[in-house]
C-alpha cells in the first residue's frame, strides 16, 4: 500500500455531480453536471467556478498542448427518434475563464471519452470517432465497423485504445496508431461483461470490466488477466494512472495498485468518479460535485 493514498483532503463540496478531471500546464481542471467547470490554478487548494456558457452535462475532459478541450452533448428529439450534438469546449491554460465552443458534431448516441496524444484529441462514443489536429479548433468525425459502446480512449506507447461497455460484443477494444484515422479490433474479456475504463501507465494499459475483472496490455491489441476485485459491491466508475500508481473510482471508495494491476488496495471513501494525477497527487471528483486531494506520493 501507499501512505499518500490512504489519507485524502477534502478540497470543495456542492450539489449535482463532477464527472471529469484533467491535469495540465500547473492546472485541475473539473467538469460536471449542468455546465459545471471549476479550476484550479493553486496545486489543488482552491477551486473557483467558471462560466461554460452551457447548462449541458460534461462528460469527460481532456489536456494536450497547453488546451483543455472538454466534451458536453445535448439530445435533439425529432418525431421519430432523435440524435445527440456533441459540443466540444476549449480554453487554454492560462485563461480558464475563457471556453470557446467548437462545431458541433451530430451521432445516434453520445460521445463520452475523450484523450489526447501525438498533438491529437480523440474522443469517441458508440462506434463513432471525433479528431482534432489543431488543439480542439477543429473536429472531423468518422465511424469504426465492427463495434459498438465505445465510452472510453487513453492514449499511450504511440496508440489510442477505446473500450466498450456493453456486455458480449464480439470485439470490445479498438486501436489506433496512426492518431484516430484507422483502427484495428480486440477483444478483451471472455467473461461477456462491458468494460468500465482504460488508463496507461508503467508501459502498459490496464482496463477494468463490469465485474471487476483486470485486464492488461502493452499494445491495446493483446490482453491478459490480471485478476478481479474481491467481495465486489459498487459500481465501477473508471481507471487512472499516474506517479506509478493505478487508481480505480467506484461509487463507494477508491482502489490503487502499485503493481500493475496485481493487488489491489482500498482508499478514499466517497461515491468517486474520476481521477488525474498532477504535480506529485491524485485529485478525485464525484458526488455530490466532490474534490478530493491526496497527499503528495
Amino acid at each position: 500500500s501507499n501512505p499518500a493514498l490512504q489519507s485524502w483532503n477534502a478540497r470543495s463540496t456542492g450539489t449535482g455531480t463532477l464527472r471529469a478531471v484533467e491535469f495540465g500546464a500547473d492546472a485541475f481542471v473539473a467538469v460536471g453536471d449542468g455546465g459545471s467547470i471549476l479550476a484550479s490554478m493553486d496545486n489543488g487548494a482552491t477551486w473557483p467556478r467558471r462560466v461554460s456558457g452551457t447548462l449541458n452535462d460534461f462528460r469527460d475532459v481532456a489536456f494536450g498542448n497547453g488546451i483543455f478541450a472538454a466534451l458536453h452533448d445535448q439530445f435533439i428529439a425529432l418525431a421519430a427518434g432523435g440524435y445527440y450534438l456533441n459540443q466540444f469546449l476549449t480554453a487554454p491554460a492560462g485563461n480558464l475563464d475563457a471556453w470557446t465552443p467548437r462545431t458541433p458534431f451530430a451521432t445516434l448516441q453520445p460521445l463520452h471519452g475523450i484523450a489526447f496524444g501525438n498533438g491529437t484529441f480523440v474522443s469517441v462514443g458508440d462506434n463513432a470517432v471525433c479528431v482534432s489536429t489543431d488543439n480542439g479548433a477543429n473536429w472531423t468525425g468518422s465511424f469504426i465497423e465492427g463495434i459498438s459502446s465505445l465510452t472510453k480512449v487513453a492514449f499511450g506507447n504511440g496508440r489510442f485504445v477505446a473500450v466498450a461497455s456493453s456486455d458480449g460484443l464480439p470485439n470490445d477494444v479498438a486501436v489506433s496508431t496512426d492518431n484516430g484515422q484507422h483502427w484495428a479490433l480486440s477483444s478483451i474479456n471472455a467473461r461477456t461483461a462491458g468494460m468500465r475504463g482504460v488508463a496507461f501507465g508503467n508501459g502498459t494499459f490496464l482496463a477494468v470490466d463490469w465485474l471487476g475483472g483486470v485486464f492488461t496490455s502493452p499494445d491495446g491489441l493483446v490482453w491478459t488477466s490480471a485478476g478481479s476485485f474481491q467481495n465486489l459491491d459498487e459500481s465501477i466508475q473508471g481507471v487512472n494512472s499516474g506517479g506509478s500508481v493505478f487508481l480505480v473510482s467506484t461509487s463507494i471508495r477508491i482502489l490503487y495498485s502499485v503493481d500493475n494491476g496485481m493487488s489491489w488496495s482500498t482508499g478514499q471513501s466517497g461515491n468517486f468518479t474520476d481521477t488525474v494525477y498532477g504535480n506529485g497527487t491524485f485529485v478525485a471528483v464525484g458526488s455530490p460535485e466532490r474534490i478530493d486531494q491526496s497527499n503528495p506520493l
